[in-house]
């Protein structure tokens, strides 16, 4: 059957023991394993048709290069692949090897309402099919429309199911927000959920298998430039410190003189990589901006007086990545301020653009899934030192 919301029945709904009988054969632990074949991390994830579609959290696949799920009924399955995912909602839809599988009914998350009771179903640090409840604190509109609630997720029930008082999923645990009290966020089922159904999913997205989507988001070598662009999206987007104001995931960085920002536009799909460097009369503030496939990179660095708030002198420049190196010659393409600070802002410019690079290289060489896959090389950074 396809999966079209199914509104919430009235009633009072059904007991906690009532619940766990009915969903928990459809959660599963979900294994997952690096290139090398050894255990990389663990989560959960159900299903949503007998044929085997199932639903996890995208970080859960974060460095899987194989994954097995562990039914409740002691069957392993191998994950073949998945039809499709998105990072920044974070949900994948994946395809567990076999049939015959017990599905969820899949719910309205549209119609969750403020404190109302729901459940959690998921392995929480690998204790499988454990069972929770608690309330919706509030079906958000901010925080990507998550649905935020009381009920706990520990590390490993990420990809779990949260069931409605109705035995109906309506999201998928997430986790819960760092250095706060029982703040929890699940994505909303509604928004995994695609036109056309359970029955048009795999005709009409395939299954990529999960070596070529490790290979496609930078957990593999080989993979060339828009590998190694995701590799730094994905670390982004899943180790963000910061958001911008349309919701662009950042994860910034200080090492006590220069703050560091990566960011992912959400809006057009670049990475972009700042550089905030104080010095004696002011401070400058950089960017530059790499597409997943130009090789073109555009920078541009303005210069702040310590007696101004506005801007005393800025300028511009579309280059070829393989430009960069310490002593290579730079120059502005658009400049606006005094003629006299330009040559020394170009020079400054260059500088902050090596230190730029070497810190996204560090964290490709050091703090991505699989480091040491990708260089800036994969980028078109050939020569910077």
């Amino acid at each position: 059957p396809a999966p079209t919301p199914v509104p919430a029945p009235s009633g009072s709904g059904r007991t906690a023991e009532e619940i766990y009988e009915l969903c928990s054969p459809a959660v599963f632990c979900l294994y997952t394993y690096d290139a090398s074949g050894s255990a990389y991390g663990q989560g959960s994830g159900f299903f949503i048709d007998a044929g085997g579609i199932a639903v996890t959290n995208y970080h859960v696949l974060e460095g899987a290069v194989t994954a097995t799920a562990a039914l409740t009924d002691g069957r392993q399955q191998e994950i073949e692949g998945v039809l499709y995912s998105d990072a920044v909602r974070d949900y994948a839809v994946i395809k567990v090897s076999g049939e015959g599988f017990t599905p969820l009914t899949v719910g309205d998350s549209s119609a969750v309402k403020g404190g109302e009771k729901i459940y959690t179903l998921g392995n929480p640090r690998g204790m499988t099919n454990t069972i929770s409840d608690g309330l919706v604190s509030n079906p958000r509109s901010d925080y990507l429309n998550m649905i935020q609630i009381t009920a706990p997720i520990s590390h490993g029930s990420s990809g779990g199911a949260l069931i409605n008082a109705y035995g109906a999923v309506v999201g998928v645990t997430t986790g819960a927000i760092e250095n706060a009290q029982n703040l929890n966020l699940a994505v909303p089922i509604n928004a995994v959920l695609r036109e056309g159904g359970i029955a048009q999913y795999i005709a009409a997205y395939g299954v990529t298998p999960l070596r070529d989507f490790a290979l496609a988001n930078g957990y593999l070598p080989g993979g060339g430039r828009s590998s190694a662009f995701a590799a730094l999206r994905n670390f982004v987007i899943l180790n963000a410190n910061q958001y911008l104001s349309d919701g662009s995931p950042a994860w910034y960085y200080s090492d006590g003189s220069d703050g560091f920002m990566l960011v992912y536009d959400l809006e057009d799909g670049e990475l972009m990589m700042m550089l905030y460097r104080p010095v004696w009369n002011g401070h400058y503030t950089s960017f530059l901006v790499v597409d997943p496939t130009d090789a073109a990179v555009f920078t541009n660095c303005g210069f702040y007086a310590d007696d101004s708030a506005e801007v005393t002198a800025s300028g511009s420049a579309w280059l070829h990545p393989g430009s960069f190196y310490s002593s290579a010659p730079y120059s502005f393409g658009e400049f606006s301020g005094p003629v006299n600070l330009k040559r020394s802002m170009e020079i400054e410019a260059m500088r902050i653009y090596n230190k730029t690079l070497q810190t996204a290289a560090y964290i490709l060489s050091h703090l991505v899934p699989a480091p040491g896959s990708y260089t800036m090389a994969d980028l078109g950074f050939t020569w910077f030192k």
